[in-house]
């Protein structure tokens, strides 16, 4: 039987907790590292600023922020979301339309590496990785690790802007902190 890797994908990211057979697992590996391959050369040569942190930092947020847009806070819950805290987004009256969408729930929106060009410099492109320990399977973490790296590999320079929640450094005993450095220490050494 053949496996089609893009309804593979599909069905991944619209239900990560879907159990995968060994064909389905390695077709959507090869087809996520071959989109990824796709994707990197649009840095190639080229000064990526690359974004990293775990799900839920606000990598997509301070991208959009960076690049121009106007951000507004709103509550949870005046955007049909659960929760009682405030979250930012892209404001409706922005004169810049989101260009890396935002996740407010648990889910991450960023899929791979998503490579933007800097508009006022042809050399520079923004890098929003995906977060660190994705909540869609361990195909789609795999992936992401090899994507990643991809783009570190025909980039012509990188600066890596680490983020991490507040919470983060005070929420189980720091174990999710820990947990960024030691990814960072694995995609750039140390």
């Amino acid at each position: 039987m053949d496996v089609s890797p893009q309804a593979v994908l599909e069905e991944q990211l619209s239900n990560p907790s879907c159990e995968l057979s060994a064909a389905e697992s390695v077709a959507l590996v090869e087809h996520c590292v071959s989109l990824g391959e796709e994707n990197a050369q649009a840095a190639t040569g080229k000064e990526v600023v690359m974004v990293l942190g775990n799900t839920g930092a606000g990598k997509s947020t301070f991208l959009n922020y960076l690049l121009g847009c106007q951000m507004e806070a709103k509550r949870a819950k005046d955007l049909g979301l659960p929760g009682k805290k405030r979250v930012i987004r892209v404001a409706p009256t922005s004169n810049i339309d989101e260009v890396m969408p935002i996740g407010h729930g648990g889910a991450s929106k960023t899929f791979m590496p998503t490579i933007m060009s800097d508009l006022t410099n042809a050399d520079r492109v923004y890098c929003d990785c995906p977060g660190f320990s994705d909540n869609r399977g361990a195909e789609i973490n795999m992936s992401n690790a090899v994507n990643i790296k991809r783009v570190l590999q025909v980039a012509r320079d990188v600066k890596a802007i680490i983020l991490a929640s507040y919470s983060s450094m005070f929420s189980d005993r720091s174990a999710s902190l820990r947990s960024l450095n030691a990814m960072c220490c694995q995609l750039f050494g140390g």
